[in-house]
C-alpha cells in the first residue's frame, strides 16, 4: 500500500480537530480490526502523507510523537489542542512556556531556560534523559514558536519593527533583573541570611547563574543556625545553599511551578539529600502565585514592597548607565556623573542605598576614564579564569595600554583586605589580560585597586611585593581622597561627593 492510502487509514481515525500522540492513533487503528504490528507499519508509512502532520523533535514522556491533520496545524486551536496533550503527559515546562507565550508573544532565552526549567546545554558525559534547552525550542518551532534574534516569538508576524523594539525591551529587562538581584542579595546578606562573599551573582553580560545544570537569578549559602547540617562522617557543619530568583516583573503562578521543577531537579542531581533555602523575588505576584511560593515553603520577597518604586526606578538607570558608559562622550559625562550623585542623594534614607551606591561607584570608575581619554571602556565584564569567572569592575585602553580598576566601597577607616588585593592583582588582572590578547596587543597595564575607605602602610606593601617583576606593568592601590586632583575639574566634585557618601554610610560588613 502507498503513504497515501495508509495516511487515509490514519485519518480516519484523527478527528478534524484533534492532537493525538502515537499510542492513541495505534489504539484507534486497532479498534478497526488490525493487528498492533500493522498498525503502527501504517503509522510509519502513513505519517509521510503530506495531509497529517507529524511532530519528529517534540516528543511525550514515552518517546511518542504528535499527529494531527495538516490543515489543523497553526490554528489557536490547534495550540489549545497540544498544550491538552502536554498536559496529559506532564510536559510541564512546555506547557507553561506556551501558555506564557499565549500572554506575552515574546520571551527572553534566559526567561525561557528558567520557565521550561532545562540546561542551557548539556555536559559531556550526562545521561539524562532529559532534553537540553535547544532541543526544547526545536520541539515549540514545530508548533509554531519561532526565534526572532534574541527572543523566542509565538505566532510569526511580519511588524518587524514592533517585535525588536519587544525583543530591546526584554534585554532591557533582564539587565534591570541583574542589578535588583545583585542589591537583593546584598540586602540579604546584610541580614545574615546569606554569607558574604559566596556563590555567584548575575552581571549585566550574563544575567544568570548554573547550580547543577539549572538556570537561577543568583546562588549562595546560608549560615543560619537552623539550616546549616553536617555530612555523614564529617563533624564540621555544612552551610545550605540558597537558590534564587529574581523577576523584575509580575510573576503568574507559572513562574513558582517553573522553581519547583528546578529545584526538585537539583535534589535529584545530588549524590545525598541536602537542604535548600529556596528565595524567590518579584515585582509583583498574582494572588495564585504567592499563594502557591507560601505554601511551598519558599522564601518570598516582594521587591517593590522592600526597596520602594524611587529605588526601582533608579535601578532602571542605573542599567541604562551601565550599558551606555563606553559611548559617553564631552559634556555628557558631567551630566551622568551628576545624574548617579543626584539619584544617591535622593535614595540617602533607602537601607538600599549603600548596594546603589557601590553599583555607581563602578559606573563612576568607567566614566572616570572615559574623562580621562580612555576607549573601550567596559563596566563589569565576566572574563574566564581557570574552572571559574573574574568579574573586572572596569576597564579602558589608551592606544595599547590597558588600564583596569578593582572599585572596593568601604567604610571611612576600613582598608580592602588582603585576600581582595591578592584575589584582583594575582587573579583577575592576569584573567582579563589573557582574554584580552585575544583579541589585541597590550603594551603596558596599569592596575589600580580604589577604595572609598584609607589605604594602610600594609596594604601598601603587600601591592608592592605582588609588583610584576618584569615588564612595564604598574599595580596600585589608591583612596579617592588621594587622587581627586588627578580627575578632570568636570566630574571631580561629583566623584568625591559620591566616595564620601559610600564612605560615610558603608557598603562592606
Amino acid at each position: 500500500m502507498t503513504a497515501d492510502s495508509n495516511g487515509k487509514q490514519i485519518l480516519g481515525v484523527i478527528g478534524a480537530g484533534e492532537v493525538l500522540n502515537s499510542s492513541e492513533v495505534i489504539s484507534r487503528l486497532q479498534k478497526t480490526g488490525m493487528t498492533n504490528a500493522a498498525a503502527r507499519q501504517i503509522l510509519t508509512r502513513g505519517s509521510k502523507c503530506g495531509e497529517i502532520w507529524r511532530s519528529e523533535t517534540l516528543k511525550m514522556s514515552q518517546n511518542e510523537r504528535l499527529l494531527a491533520r495538516s490543515r489543523f496545524v497553526g490554528s489557536t486551536d490547534f495550540l489549545n489542542e497540544v498544550k491538552s496533550v502536554l498536559l496529559k503527559n506532564n510536559r510541564r515546562g512546555l506547557l507553561r512556556c506556551v501558555e506564557l507565550l499565549q500572554l506575552r508573544r515574546l520571551m527572553n532565552p534566559v526567561d525561557a531556560m528558567r520557565i521550561l526549567a532545562v540546561t542551557p546545554e548539556k555536559k559531556t558525559g550526562d545521561k539524562s534523559r532529559r532534553p537540553d534547552f535547544e532541543q526544547e525550542v526545536a520541539a515549540l518551532t514545530e508548533i509554531g514558536v519561532v526565534r526572532w534574534a534574541e527572543a523566542l516569538v509565538l505566532r510569526w508576524t511580519k511588524e518587524n519593527e514592533k517585535i525588536q523594539s519587544e525583543v530591546n525591551a526584554l534585554s532591557q529587562r533582564l539587565r534591570q533583573d541583574a542589578v535588583l538581584c545583585r542589591i537583593l542579595c546584598d540586602t540579604l546578606t546584610r541580614q545574615n541570611i546569606l554569607g558574604w562573599h559566596q556563590g555567584e551573582m548575575p552581571s549585566i553580560e550574563k544575567p544568570y547563574t548554573l547550580f547543577s545544570g539549572q538556570v537561577f537569578s543568583a546562588y549562595s549559602f546560608s549560615y543560619l543556625a537552623p539550616l546549616k547540617y553536617s555530612k555523614k562522617g564529617e563533624a564540621k557543619p555544612q552551610p545550605t545553599p540558597a537558590l534564587i530568583d529574581c523577576w523584575g516583573e509580575v510573576v503568574s503562578i507559572h513562574h513558582i511551578q517553573s522553581f519547583q521543577d528546578r529545584l526538585l531537579r537539583v535534589s535529584e542531581a545530588a549524590s545525598e539529600k541536602r537542604r535548600i533555602l529556596p528565595v524567590f523575588a518579584a515585582i509583583g505576584f498574582s494572588h495564585e502565585a504567592w499563594q502557591l511560593a507560601k505554601q511551598s515553603g519558599y522564601l518570598v520577597v516582594n521587591v517593590s514592597q522592600l526597596l520602594g518604586q524611587t529605588a526601582i526606578e533608579t535601578i532602571s538607570t542605573i542599567e541604562a548607565l551601565i550599558s551606555k558608559v563606553s559611548y559617553v562622550d564631552g559634556e555628557e559625562i558631567e551630566s551622568r556623573a551628576s545624574r548617579i550623585a543626584d539619584m544617591m542623594d535622593a535614595l540617602k534614607e533607602n537601607p538600599i542605598v549603600t548596594s546603589l551606591r557601590s553599583i555607581g561607584f563602578e559606573i563612576m570608575a568607567g566614566l572616570a576614564l572615559r574623562s580621562l581619554s580612555h576607549e573601550g571602556v567596559c563596566i563589569g565584564k565576566l572574563v574566564p579564569w581557570k574552572e571559574t569567572e573574574r568579574d573586572i569592575d572596569a576597564f579602558g585602553f589608551q592606544g595599547d595600554n590597558l588600564t583596569v580598576i578593582e572599585c572596593k566601597a568601604n567604610v571611612r577607616d576600613n582598608c580592602p583586605r588582603d585576600y581582595e588585593i591578592r584575589k584582583f592583582f594575582t587573579e583577575s588582572v592576569p584573567a582579563l589580560k589573557k582574554w584580552l590578547r585575544t583579541q589585541r596587543t597590550i603594551n603596558r597595564c596599569k592596575a589600580e585597586l580604589w577604595t572609598t575607605g584609607t589605604v594602610t602602610s600594609e596594604a601598601q606593601q603587600l601591592v608592592e611585593a605582588l609588583q610584576p617583576k618584569k615588564g612595564n606593568d604598574k599595580y596600585s592601590i589608591r583612596s579617592l581622597r588621594e587622587m581627586q586632583q588627578e580627575f578632570p575639574v568636570s566630574i571631580r566634585n561629583r566623584i568625591m561627593q559620591l566616595g564620601d557618601a559610600i564612605s560615610l554610610g558603608g557598603s562592606n560588613e
